[in-house]
């Protein structure tokens, strides 16, 4: 993994706490595959979206406990803003794979 983006334009920060209940359900998602040059939702909670976006030109099968590992790193590297109901943050992180998790608020793109 490379460091993570804390800032990505167009982008709204999600709650801390709804970010890791998102996570948590990741870790229990069995398929992670994504079509080529694409982005989906892998987890949401509440006001929290994991998105997984693929940049090669052929599908990707990465395992979803690893992706979690890029919460971790998002929530560790970005400071939170402080929000109406609690801390927030928003950001993206890169693996040389050639894909990229970002966290934001459902809604906000």
């Amino acid at each position: 993994m490379e460091p993570s983006l804390c800032y990505v334009q167009n982008y709204a920060s999600a709650k801390v706490t709804d970010i890791r209940a998102a996570q948590e359900l990741l870790r229990q998602r069995r398929d992670c595959t994504i079509t080529a040059h694409s982005c989906v939702m892998i987890s949401h909670h509440a006001s929290a979206g994991v998105y997984l976006c693929n940049e090669k030109p052929e599908s990707l099968s990465p395992a979803c406990r690893d992706l979690s590992s890029s919460i971790d790193g998002i929530l560790t590297q970005c400071a939170p803003i402080t929000g109406a109901e609690g801390p927030e943050v928003q950001g993206q992180q890169f693996w040389q794979q050639g894909f990229n998790i970002a966290i934001r608020k459902i809604g906000a793109w």
